[in-house]
């Protein structure tokens, strides 16, 4: 199968082979697998165990199987099918001479339809493509499932650092809760002041519970990600990846080399080979067809002649069809829009795999403005609520503002978890707009599972 061509594949759906180049990124070059290049080794772990354990890339290396078992029956068309028979009969030679049995006929006998205009080797192009198709289906799911565990093992790890922020910060809350009762025993605070500081340590409570709950969801969500249970040990994760800053942004390249590396977009412009051999193949079925036959048989009076009276034929045959009340015409036409549709499901592909990588760009500089910025202010908040929480001892400051300060403090400090979460998912997902295949892939490596078509082999 010959590798698509780019330029081809673009004027075919109709888009400039000139394209425009991408938004600036970074001069990192990004590894195959993406994710190595953050420097987590439980990361890698995580990853490389949905790798084998999915049951999702377990679904698409069987679609590739099928399509490997569809493309060696469309071959086998192109080959004579050879039968062997045995048949014991009894027969009336003559009314009136009597029976004729035959103890034992066995033969042999073969058919062969000659490819006269080429359908069977287009049929055969056709599954080779769907092959290739399938192949890089494969690669995309496991793009798609190491973004995936990448994120939930991230979404994890916020859980968790929500669930201890929010645990520090309900401690602090109840202090000041006792610390607003006391002081309303002494005359020194309104009730309901005392009643906004219950409400602030309810309110935090009721969070932590409701984190607590869905970190327990991310765990299952994780767990079937690796193909595992997601109850009992399975779903239990002592170690979880850091919410580091992001490394250096990956180069983007050229536009026609991400197009040519991304496995999605080269699945579709296969496909569109596939449908363009399946309407040559519909084609060519409406065109006169040859067969050719040949057997060898006996037909012996008796076993002790079963040996003799060998009897061989031949026989050829032109068939042309005259009136099939339009299905053979109906075909033609569905091939046909089945081609016209893989072509715009093709520039579709061209278009998304662009706007991910813009997209990702684009958020990518919005979010480290914005981690910066919760940053600092989460620092100021701290400050302050610590600066009149030590007035509020002194008398010099009003309950009420000690609460705004604390509640503001707290709220970016969850904001800012939530960011820097948020900051990995988006270079997650640029990775994943960015590269190709994945070497070492199971099913694809190794001498049982290398696929022919994939080395270039010419059906």
């Amino acid at each position: 199968m010959r590798q698509p061509d780019t330029t081809e594949a673009l004027a075919e759906a109709g888009l400039p082979a000139d394209l425009p180049a991408l938004a600036e990124a970074g001069d990192a070059e990004a590894p195959a697998r993406w994710w190595t290049s953050l420097e987590d080794p439980v990361l890698d772990a995580l990853i490389e165990e949905s790798l084998a354990g999915s049951f999702t890339l377990r679904a698409a290396l069987a679609r590739l199987e099928e399509a490997r078992a569809d493309r060696a029956a469309s071959r086998a068309e192109a080959w004579p099918e050879l039968s062997a028979y045995a048949r014991s009969s009894v027969g009336t030679d003559d009314p009136f001479v009597g029976t004729r049995r035959v103890p034992l006929e066995v033969g042999l006998s073969a058919d062969w339809e000659v490819d006269l205009w080429g359908r069977v080797r287009a049929q055969t192009l056709a599954e080779t493509a769907r092959v290739e198709a399938s192949r890089a289906d494969l690669h995309a799911a496991a793009l798609s499932l190491s973004a995936e565990v990448a994120g939930a093992a991230w979404a994890l790890q916020a859980s968790r650092e929500r669930q201890a922020l929010l645990a520090s910060q309900l401690e602090a809350n109840e202090g000041l809760q006792d610390l607003s009762e006391a002081r309303f025993d002494r005359g020194q605070l309104g009730w309901a002041e005392v009643l906004q500081q219950q409400r602030l340590a309810e309110a935090t409570r009721a969070d932590l519970a409701a984190e607590a709950a869905r970190g327990e969801r991310l765990e299952h969500a994780l767990a079937v990600l690796l193909g595992r249970l997601p109850q009992g040990e399975g779903a239990v994760f002592s170690e979880l990846p850091a919410l580091r800053p992001p490394p250096p942004l990956p180069a983007t390249g050229l536009p026609l080399a991400l197009l040519e590396r991304r496995p999605d977009v080269q699945a579709a412009w296969l496909r569109v080979h596939a449908a363009n051999a399946d309407l040559a193949a519909s084609i060519r079925d409406r065109f006169p067809s040859l067969r050719l036959g040949g057997s060898v048989s006996n037909a012996p009076d008796s076993l002790a002649t079963a040996l003799e009276g060998w009897v061989a034929s031949l026989s050829a045959s032109l068939v042309a069809p005259l009136f099939d009340g339009g299905g053979r015409r109906a075909a033609v036409r569905g091939s046909r829009a089945v081609l016209e549709q893989r072509v715009a499901e093709y520039g579709s592909a061209v278009l998304l795999a662009f706007q991910e990588v813009e997209d990702a760009l684009t958020r990518e500089r919005e979010l480290a403005q914005r981690v910066a910025s919760l940053e600092a202010q989460a620092r100021l908040a701290t400050e302050s609520a610590e600066g009149l929480e030590a007035r509020f001892l002194r008398g010099q400051a009003s309950q009420l503002e000690v609460l705004q300060a604390t509640t503001t403090a707290q709220a970016l400090e969850r904001q800012l978890v939530d960011a820097r979460l948020e900051a990995l998912t988006v270079r997650a997902g640029l990775h994943r707009a960015l590269a190709g295949e994945l070497d070492g892939l199971p099913g694809l490596d190794g001498t049982g599972g290398a696929d022919p078509a994939s080395s270039g082999e010419t059906p």
